[in-house]
């Protein structure tokens, strides 16, 4: 036999053992053993197929039964169906945690919640609050309930307020439509008893016809249901955080008192949980947070926020320009800028943020050492069609970019900064004509196409 026969037959003899010890180890595995092998898996499912992890904690689950291991028969169900949850498959997570009722755990608590979650996502909200009541009506200590029943008034909030809006586009223009949308989820989500309702409404019944009163009427009774369901959701995260404060319920009712515009009660909310780690480090909260606390104008705060908030990996776009605001107006340059900054995210970001990102770079530049680099950048912004970040955004860039363009000595390009600021806001600064007409008079950087109004 030559040399590599015997290489080639010593491989192969190799490869043989290793897949029988495999084998062998595999099938000396007790279910037990198995489960927590697929959990870890679970937990890293992206590097795994997601049919084989389900098929595998499916034949867990039987071969415990089988054994009589009841507690992991009902702990690989329960990873199963949370599994088919966050997969999107609330139908089949609802049958496996009913199985998990029906044969292993009779009665049990988080099971019995874990059914009305998935009924909520199953699109059954009266089965689920049948449900959660029930279980409320013989636990009524029990927090996630609470949790969960908060979330389920805010579900069916959700479509009393989809079903309004169905009935008002009816009625109004697609301007007001746009403008009736934030005062109508601020009507549902304020207090029944809340005087300002009312100044709400006034705002509302501005903009409906006075043709389409009816209608009005019937969209305005659907608002009323979403807001007895949202003093529901109120109650029910209020009374979790008694019980046991958890970030679900934080986050459940500082969205409530955001969308109601109770910006102080939610900003000594966020006081209050900022003392607890678990809370700090929350994406959900500190996002809200910063929400809160840009309305308020607490720039401080939302800074705070602000930081927090970057270090989850996914940003929407909103906390995207929340965040870079919020570090731009409290000269937080190094998180703005740096290497790992928010304005990276915004250049990479797909939704076309790269001139914004221009935007706070040229600003900062501007009082830097780099004018032609600052100039070149606030160009960017300001010529781009991207929607202004913050108010009068662009109108700042062009100012910016005149008052760099002075102090270089440039005519040319101060004078069409000074023109581009004018035509947006005319009344917005008198130093702006004056600077113009000078240089008009002057004869600099004077040009046909750019006239002095």
């Amino acid at each position: 036999m030559s040399w590599s026969s015997r290489i080639f037959l010593c491989a192969a003899l190799v490869a043989a053992g290793a897949l029988t010890f495999m084998v062998t180890r595999q099938r000396q595995l007790t279910p037990a053993e198995q489960l927590s092998e697929l959990e870890a898996k679970v937990a890293q499912r992206q590097q795994h197929s997601e049919e084989v992890l389900l098929r595998g904690l499916e034949s867990v689950a039987d071969q415990a039964a089988a054994r009589g291991e009841t507690d992991v028969a009902a702990r690989a169900l329960t990873t199963r169906g949370r599994m088919l949850l966050d997969l999107g498959a609330a139908p089949r997570a609802r049958d496996d945690f009913q199985r998990v009722l029906d044969q292993y755990l009779p009665g049990d608590l988080e099971t019995r919640r874990l059914v009305a979650h998935a009924l909520i996502a199953s699109g059954q909200p009266e089965e689920a609050l049948e449900t959660l009541s029930e279980l409320l009506a013989e636990q009524p200590d029990y927090g996630p309930a609470w949790i969960e029943a908060g979330d389920l008034h805010r579900e069916i909030a959700a479509g009393h307020l989809a079903r309004c809006n169905v009935l008002l586009a009816r009625i109004l223009t697609r301007a007001s439509q746009l403008a009736a949308q934030p005062l109508l989820e601020r009507f549902a989500a304020q207090d029944l008893a809340d005087p300002r309702r009312r100044t709400t409404l006034l705002r509302l019944r501005e903009l409906a016809p006075a043709l389409e009163s009816e209608l009005f009427a019937r969209a305005l009774l659907l608002a009323d249901d979403a807001s007895r369901e949202l003093d529901l959701a109120r109650a029910a995260y209020a009374r979790s955080l008694e019980l046991e404060p958890e970030p679900a319920a934080v986050a459940g009712l500082l969205t409530i008192l955001f969308d109601a515009g109770e910006l102080d009660a939610a900003a000594d909310l966020g006081r209050v949980v900022r003392r607890r780690v678990a809370f700090t480090d929350d994406p959900a909260i500190n996002g809200l947070l910063l929400r809160v606390h840009m309305q308020r104008g607490d720039l401080r705060a939302a800074a705070q926020s602000a930081r927090s908030v970057m270090l989850t990996p996914t940003l929407d776009t909103e906390l995207l320009l929340l965040v870079s605001r919020a570090l731009y107006e409290t000269r937080d340059y190094q998180n703005l800028l740096g290497r790992d900054g928010v304005l990276m995210r915004l250049r990479q970001s797909t939704e076309g943020l790269a001139p914004i990102a221009a935007l706070y770079t040229g600003l900062v530049i501007a009082i830097g050492n780099d004018p032609a680099m600052a100039i070149s950048n606030l160009r960017v912004f300001a010529t781009s069609d991207v929607a202004d970040p913050f108010p009068d955004a662009r109108l700042l860039a062009w100012s910016e970019s005149a008052r760099v363009a002075r102090a270089i000595g440039d005519p040319y390009a101060e004078r069409e900064a000074l023109h581009a600021a004018l035509q947006l806001a005319p009344d917005a600064d008198a130093d702006h004509w004056f600077r113009l007409y000078e240089l008009q008079s002057e004869g600099a950087g004077a040009s046909s196409a750019l006239p002095l109004a």
